[in-house]
């Protein structure tokens, strides 16, 4: 436990390491991750029906740093902190190994791909195009699997964004 604090620790220290050595928007971007992976995904109901806020970091970070980079930014930090909430809170154990990119890691991260490829197109189209992407693998990847499919999350991820992320994220973008 005493490493799962540390990288807790760890973590947090980032946060003002990322703003002076890469300003607010990789910050903010970090930060998006950060609460998604350990505030939000602790709160099961609210992951449940749908609230995320990691795409909406892949996306900023696609539109602010190119697909590549967004994606390699993504995968690490959302792999590091998926990582720590399994360590922080033992009681669940992970389908995958710790610290190893996951499926879930790679479909945000390729939000990150999405909107570097789309940086031209409007914000909210973007948004659109990322989460239809991120809900069509996730689902997919369920059925492959032999998971069944969360349907009401799926619902929820989308009246989330429409909601909450695409208004906001035109206001900020």
């Amino acid at each position: 436990m005493k490493v799962a604090y540390a990288l807790l620790v760890l973590s947090i220290a980032l946060m003002p390491l990322l703003y002076v050595a890469f300003g607010l928007k990789l910050l903010v971007i970090y930060a998006l991750i950060w609460t998604d992976k350990l505030l939000i995904g602790l709160v099961k109901p609210l992951r449940l029906v749908g609230v995320d806020l990691s795409t909406f970091a892949a996306v900023l970070a696609g539109m602010a740093y190119g697909p590549l980079a967004a994606f390699v930014f993504v995968l690490i930090v959302y792999t590091f902190l998926w990582s720590l909430r399994y360590l922080l809170v033992p009681i669940l154990l992970p389908d995958w190994p710790l610290f190893v990119p996951d499926r879930y890691g790679v479909v945000y991260a390729s939000a990150g791909i999405i909107a570097g490829f789309m940086a031209a197109s409007s914000f909210s189209m973007i948004m659109i195009t990322a989460v239809a992407a991120k809900i069509l693998i996730h689902g997919t990847a369920e059925l492959l699997l032999g998971k069944p499919v969360r349907v009401i999350q799926f619902i929820g991820t989308i009246v989330f964004h429409a909601l909450v992320i695409i208004p906001f994220g035109m206001a900020l973008v």
